[in-house]
């Protein structure tokens, strides 16, 4: 076993006029140990997350307020993750900006359902390129002009979540 490397701090206090002596250690291998529990549990919290999230998504909602209300409810459940619900008006920014997207039969329209956006989006994946848990670099693997075109009618925060700068 290799060398322990520890640290000792004496901390005095007073609790009910009785005078306290505290000493504080510090464990560096118990503190890797600790670390990688940590990283362990927050992975764990980001699988669920992810999970619920999906989940919300195929929910369809009457207006606004349900949707940001759903959103809300799941940051409650979730001790790490806030998610935010937006609304997002692309049926409104294809039509302004004269711009199409194909419908399921590959025919051009001004009007997709969230249902078809959803299955274009499908099959895009991020990679993630790290070293001694510092991310090196995020890509977005599997986007095509069409992925492009309604990102960019999307809000700012859209097209940060999809590493793209117009």
């Amino acid at each position: 076993m290799g060398t322990a490397v520890n640290s000792i701090c004496s901390l005095c206090s007073s609790y009910g006029n009785i005078r306290q002596r505290w000493l504080l250690v510090h464990s560096q291998q118990a503190y890797e140990r600790e670390s990688k529990q940590l990283d362990k549990r927050v992975a764990r919290a980001k699988e669920k997350a992810e999970k619920e999230w999906r989940t919300l998504q195929k929910s369809t909602f009457q207006c606004q307020a349900d949707a940001q209300a759903a959103a809300a409810r799941l940051g409650e459940k979730l001790p790490w993750h806030r998610p935010q619900a937006q609304v997002v008006p692309l049926k409104l920014q294809l039509a302004a900006q004269n711009q199409t997207i194909p419908d399921q039969k590959g025919k051009p329209t001004q009007t997709p359902t969230m249902r078809r956006i959803a299955q274009i989006f499908e099959g895009l994946d991020i990679l993630i390129i790290q070293r001694d848990n510092q991310i090196l670099s995020r890509q977005i693997l599997n986007m095509t002009n069409v992925h492009r075109t309604i990102i960019s009618l999307l809000s700012s925060e859209v097209q940060y979540c999809y590493l793209v700068d117009f």
